[in-house]
């Protein structure tokens, strides 16, 4: 089984950060404007129609009859999930994977409870973006990482009323552990920001990859990659790798060069 994923945060309009979010450079960098994105859309959508029940279904069951689902996730739990993306989403009979995370529900330029709820009564997926948002979560110990996915699992339950079992992984700092941990949490899928469709299991959780989008990304990027363009995907790979070493030799002051390259 494969698992393409495109990966967005926020659609704002032209230059207000402020709408929805996180803020700062490396956040803003990563929200497209409503006219960049429904261009995305109208390029991918003929891929992504009718694919989130596929996902639905492989959640519910632990198998599907499509050997190769293709989604569209966003990070963070911004509140133009439901003022901007929801609805274009809907206008192309799209579901969305929504990842949230939840020491942010009800503040400003995020969502509430109220919100979450009703993007799941209109057949999204609501998942984990941990509970706060760690820097680098690969960074913190096994019990730390842990609290963050219980933490945040029990409060989108109790917002839904139903079980909570996909997540995504903040910052892209993936780890053995933050997998485990998010395995021994509860979570069935745990997506990655390695752009790849390939699946593989730790425990009996699935970790999957996906494609990243960021703002100035033009419509044909992503409609290259749920098509399957070769081109596109070893591009992203292949930068992606490059800068997994530096973030491994560099540690925590991967982090500050990155503030200071995107200012």
């Amino acid at each position: 089984m494969k698992i393409t994923s495109l990966l967005y945060h926020d659609v704002v309009t032209e230059g207000n950060f402020e709408e929805s979010g996180f803020m700062g450079n490396g956040p803003n960098s990563y929200k497209l404007d409503e006219t960049s994105f429904c261009d995305h859309l109208s390029k991918a959508a003929g891929n992504l129609k009718g694919q989130g029940e596929f996902f639905k279904t492989f959640l519910r069951n632990g198998q599907v009859e499509s050997h190769d689902i293709q989604l569209i996730t966003f990070d963070d739990g911004g509140v133009s999930f439901i003022t901007r993306i929801a609805p274009l989403l809907e206008k192309e009979l799209i579901q969305g994977v929504f990842f949230i995370s939840t020491k942010f529900i009800g503040q400003k330029g995020f969502l509430n409870g109220d919100q979450i709820r009703s993007l799941a009564e209109r057949g999204h997926i609501i998942g984990s973006h941990s509970h706060s948002h760690p820097e680098r979560i690969s960074a913190l110990t096994y019990q730390q990482v842990l609290n963050e996915w219980k933490e945040s699992k029990v409060i989108l339950e109790e917002i839904l009323g139903e079980e909570v079992n996909t997540a995504s992984i903040p910052g892209g700092f993936f780890s053995n552990e933050v997998a485990r941990s998010a395995q021994e949490a509860g979570y069935k899928v745990l997506f990655t920001s390695e752009p790849t469709n390939t699946c593989y299991y730790i425990g009996d959780c699935m970790i999957t990859g996906r494609y990243s989008i960021k703002r100035g990304d033009s419509g044909n990027k992503a409609e290259q990659i749920v098509k399957g363009s070769a081109i596109f995907r070893i591009k992203q790979f292949l930068f992606w790798n490059l800068k997994k070493v530096v973030k491994k030799v560099l540690g925590d002051s991967y982090l500050s060069l990155r503030k200071k390259l995107i200012k």
